[in-house]
């Protein structure tokens, strides 16, 4: 058995070193489905508007109606591309070096579609490091790292209400659902910070906490602070922590329902580090104005706060601002 796995490694590393010499196969993989999406998307979008799924006025664009199909597509055309290697490694005569091998005829092709399997399962994993707004965090494997799109409101009673209210939703509010348990209001609010406290000690908590401190200044007793992935769960019924789920396309749907005020609902978005950056990338969310600020902090600076910043708020470099400001900030 040692044998026969080591077989199988040497075959696996085989088509790894194979797929990355061969530049024009891997910035194929990597080129293709964004062209797909950028040209097929952007092409039936002009052509044909918004799609829209009832019985909820939501329209839906065929950049996002489509990615199911293309991710179809991106594993046909890798399974042919597979399969079109072996006719070369049959061509070139490495398959008849493979096969004086004195290990089994059906090891050794078992072995060879293994390899393909690997390789197109580690695609996403390098796509997902580079361009992690394209990949969910769970196929690009960041989940073990605490390295995934993330969120936090900072949201008015007020607005809060209004959720319930005006949103057709799987299940009220957590703060509802912890009274209607028979928490007091106080006891439920504590019960539910502790969710935000536990953000806090993932590395872009800080990061998002200042972002939203910042912005509200003077003003932080008026707003209650949210983790958004457990907001999130009671709206969409569940997201597995993916913040892509609870971006500002979330946030628009809501506002076309709840028509916030400016101030009211803010949400510090920050996606997932880039393999090849030691920065993240937030932008600031006003439910009423849309994206009002984008910026960047190092990675470093917010995992070295801690998570009740009692040395101030991470630092930040602002790339872009509204000209108006958020209500919060009048």
């Amino acid at each position: 058995m040692p044998v026969a796995l080591t077989v199988l490694g040497a075959i696996v590393w085989r088509e790894l070193l194979r797929f990355w010499q061969q530049r024009s196969r891997f910035f194929g993989a990597l080129v293709r489905p964004l062209i797909w999406l950028v040209v097929f998307a952007s092409g039936f979008r002009a052509a044909l508007g918004l799609s829209i799924i009832p019985p909820y006025e939501t329209y839906i664009t065929y950049d996002v109606y489509i990615t199911p199909g293309l991710v179809g597509m991106i594993q046909l055309f890798n399974g042919m591309q597979h399969s079109l290697s072996l006719v070369y490694d049959r061509e070139m005569g490495s398959m008849r070096v493979l096969l004086t091998s004195p290990h089994r005829l059906s090891w050794l092709l078992t072995c060879r579609l293994l390899a393909g399997v690997v390789v197109f399962a580690l695609f996403p994993i390098v796509l997902g490091a580079i361009w992690p707004q394209y990949v969910s965090f769970l196929i690009g494997m960041k989940q073990y790292a605490g390295n995934w799109a993330s969120a936090q409101w900072a949201i008015t009673p007020a607005a809060e209400r209004k959720l319930e209210e005006c949103v057709v939703r799987p299940s009220p509010n957590i703060i509802t659902q912890l009274q209607t348990a028979g928490y007091p209001e106080d006891v439920a609010e504590v019960v539910l910070s502790l969710t935000t406290g536990w953000r806090s000690m993932h590395s872009q908590g800080p990061g998002l906490m200042s972002v939203l401190l910042n912005e509200v200044g003077d003003r932080e007793g008026e707003y209650r602070f949210r983790e958004a992935e457990f907001a999130c769960n009671s709206l969409v019924a569940f997201n597995f922590g993916d913040g892509h789920f609870h971006n500002e396309d979330l946030i628009r749907a809501l506002q076309s329902r709840c028509q916030f005020a400016p101030g009211e609902f803010l949400v510090a978005w920050v996606e997932s580090q880039p393999i090849h950056r030691n920065y993240q990338e937030y932008k600031l969310i006003d439910a009423a104005l849309g994206v009002i600020e984008r910026g960047t902090w190092l990675v470093s600076d917010s995992a070295d706060s801690q998570p009740w910043l009692p040395n101030g708020l991470v630092p930040r470099t602002v790339t872009w601002r509204a000209d108006s400001s958020s209500g919060a900030r009048r």
